[in-house]
């Protein structure tokens, strides 16, 4: 196979998008990847006609220009078509559009996290032992070769770990450092949304609250925690656990308003 085809590098993308909604849509995954693939890795300026003249717009990291048309010919899809994936995409929350009179330009949410190795557990494995080549990562014989998707561009996801530095004679593997609990908030804030409105799409609009509610207390810990709630639990099911707290809510609710309207009929 021809270099020229790594020449301008590759995305990230996690094994467990199978199981997010975006794949039970082939187009909306499409979309999806495209999104990722148009997405700019480093912050730059581009040259934007506008009427008759030419516009100069800042795209930042994690974003890019985002026309309708353009897009669906890309796609080769309706421009209709195409708008209502890319409205999807933002209800899903895995993007955001900015739009003005010109030009929109698309974020895509959590880009660095999305696309930092080191977020996923099999980061682990493509890490170089003191004896191997940094550039030269080759992949484990049980190894998808998949998983090694550095490009030219995101040699930094790994800058850190290349770094570190093995005593001489050793063969050991060199760990990316552990994600804090911060970050672990923020992805289970968004892989919780993700699923909770693929299931209940009215929670998007009518129950907030309700999502609110049941992310803070399942992420709630101790000062000297070093795990979350919903980490201590052996299995944590997202969907049918906010299944149950909404039902419970409801019940227990109702039996609070019984027990305010007994005790004030007291003073009656």
């Amino acid at each position: 196979m021809s270099n020229e085809k790594f020449n301008k590098g590759a995305i990230v993308v996690s094994r467990d998008l199978i199981n997010e909604p975006v794949f039970a849509n082939p187009n909306l995954l499409k979309a999806w990847i495209y999104c990722l693939m148009k997405a700019n890795f480093k912050q730059k300026w581009v040259s934007l006609r506008v009427g008759k003249g030419f516009t100069e717009v800042e795209v930042q990291r994690g974003t890019f220009i985002y026309g309708r048309n353009k897009t669906a010919e890309n796609l080769q899809l309706t421009a209709s078509q195409t708008q209502t994936l890319f409205d999807k995409l933002a209800k899903f929350k895995y993007i955001s559009i900015e739009s003005s009179n010109q030009y929109s330009i698309v974020t895509i949410l959590d880009y660095n996290e999305l696309q930092s190795l080191n977020n996923y557990k099999t980061a682990t494995n493509l890490q170089p032992t003191c004896n191997q080549s940094a550039t030269n990562r080759q992949p484990i014989d049980n190894q998808p070769a998949t998983n090694n998707t550095t490009n030219n561009d995101n040699n930094d996801n790994n800058e850190k770990n290349d770094n570190k530095v093995c005593k001489s004679g050793q063969n050991k593997i060199l760990h990316p450092p552990k994600k804090t609990i911060e970050i672990r908030k923020s992805e289970f804030k968004n892989s919780a949304w993700k699923k909770i409105t693929s299931k209940y799409p009215e929670v998007n609009k009518n129950n907030f609250k309700d999502f609110k509610d049941f992310y803070e207390y399942w992420v709630e810990h101790g000062e000297k925690d070093k795990k979350m709630r919903f980490e201590k639990e052996k299995s944590f099911g997202i969907v049918r656990r906010f299944s149950t707290w909404t039902k419970n809510k409801k019940t227990f609710g109702k039996k609070q308003e019984i027990t305010a309207i007994n005790h004030n009929s007291d003073y009656e």
